[in-house]
This record gives structure tokens, sequence and C-alpha cells, in this order.
């Protein structure tokens, strides 16, 4: 393998991650907004 295809290849490895992380927040926060607040007993912020 190439650098270039290296370097690249981390590239989109690291914006994935962000996205999926940003995904994942969004629908924790969905959850916990239907579920009654940031006070709730099923998510596990308190």
């Amino acid at each position: 393998m190439r650098l270039d295809t290296v370097i690249t290849l981390a590239i989109v490895a690291v914006a994935l991650a962000a996205v999926i992380r940003r995904l994942m927040t969004q629908m924790r926060a969905a959850r916990t907004k239907r579920a009654g607040g940031p006070g709730c007993d099923n998510c596990g912020h308190g």
C-alpha cells in the first residue's frame, strides 16, 4: 500500500467515527427526551 492511500484511509476512518458518534449521541438524546428528560433511570446519565 502506498502512503497516500494509508493517509486517505485514516482520514476516512476518523470522519466515519465522528459521524457515528454524532448519530449515537442524537439517538441517545431522542431516547432520553422520550423517556422523560435527563433525570431518567434507563440511561447512563443518572
